[in-house]
């Protein structure tokens, strides 16, 4: 009598193929062979199995290796699974085959790889980041980063004639903003003193300064920036002693900042100001020890704060 015949005979299927034809058969989706399926019938297969010995060779231990390597080799990611299905473990074979999926391996790798060590770090203060976290450190960056900052070479420098009556300017000219090297101003400045209480102080603010305007530029050969200077100098103080109409010598100073044009400015961004201004000084400096460009120094006062305040 063969091996097969007394396993055969001891479930009492009288042949040595009806219990591994169950073992070997495909489950219909959907549906289950016997009373519980696949999975019970090769459980209680190998559970027959277990108290039958054949000359001190365990029948059942031969089965479950035959059954683990069968299936090993045909899946071998669902091979654990199936064992621990085998010894009743069904929490711990659905967990297996679940971390066989895609999302069980995506989450199984953020347990178990670098990604937990990486998050516990960029969510930990680092006195090397000035008491900060790393992903505090790294969203300073990228907003430092992604910020548009306004650069001191780009501006573009407009001055023109302006006349008080009908409030329009004259032509102008693009000398100025080709020969502009540097601007400095101040557009804000408060004028206050500061009064005794008692013991104390405190601040009284009596008015706003005027702007002034510094600027350093290049010339031509004819002086034609010297020359424009002096024109409207003249108009404000004759050489006769008298005094010109504001008509005679008023300039409108229109200065954009982070742009080089208004088309620039409109699709980029950027800063326009305008002052109606007068006048100033001309300062210009010759040196034959240097080989330069010659450079002047101009600068405007602003009017008034209230009236001509584009």
């Amino acid at each position: 009598m063969s091996i097969f015949d007394a396993v055969a005979r001891d479930l009492g299927a009288g042949s040595n193929s009806s219990r591994f034809d169950d073992i070997n058969q495909r489950p219909q989706l959907g549906g289950s062979t016997g009373s519980g399926g696949l999975l019970d019938n090769v459980n209680s297969a190998l559970n027959g199995l277990n108290s039958l010995n054949v000359g001190g060779f365990s029948v059942g231990g031969a089965g479950t290796a035959l059954v683990k390597n069968a299936v090993g080799k045909l899946a071998p990611q669902a091979s654990g699974a199936l064992s621990k299905a085998l010894r009743g473990d069904l929490l711990g074979a659905g967990l297996d085959a679940f971390g066989q999926t895609a999302l069980g391996k995506r989450i199984n790798n953020a347990l178990t790889s670098d990604t937990a060590t990486q998050l516990l770090f960029e969510a930990t203060a680092n006195p090397l980041l000035g008491g900060i976290t790393p992903l505090e450190a790294r969203q300073i960056i990228q907003e430092m980063q992604s910020t548009n900052y306004a650069k001191k070479n780009l501006f573009f420098l407009e001055i023109l004639d302006f006349y008080p009556g009908n409030g329009v300017a004259g032509k102008t000219s693009g000398l100025f903003n080709l020969f502009a090297t540097s601007v400095s101003i101040g557009p804000c400045t408060a004028e206050a003193d500061a009064i005794n209480v008692g013991s104390a102080q405190m601040d009284s603010v009596h008015g706003s300064s005027r702007t002034e305007m510094r600027i350093t530029t290049f010339d031509d050969a004819y002086g034609s920036i010297q020359r424009w200077f002096e024109t409207r100098f003249d108009g404000m103080a004759h050489n006769d002693g008298t005094f010109g109409v504001p008509a005679d010598y008023l300039v409108q100073v229109r200065l954009l900042q982070a742009a080089v044009n208004d088309t620039v400015m409109q699709r980029f961004g950027g800063l326009e100001r305008k002052w109606v201004m007068r006048p100033g000084t001309l300062e210009t400096e010759m040196n034959r020890g240097e080989d330069g460009l010659q450079e002047i120094q101009l600068s405007f006062t602003q009017f008034d704060t209230f009236m001509y305040n584009p």
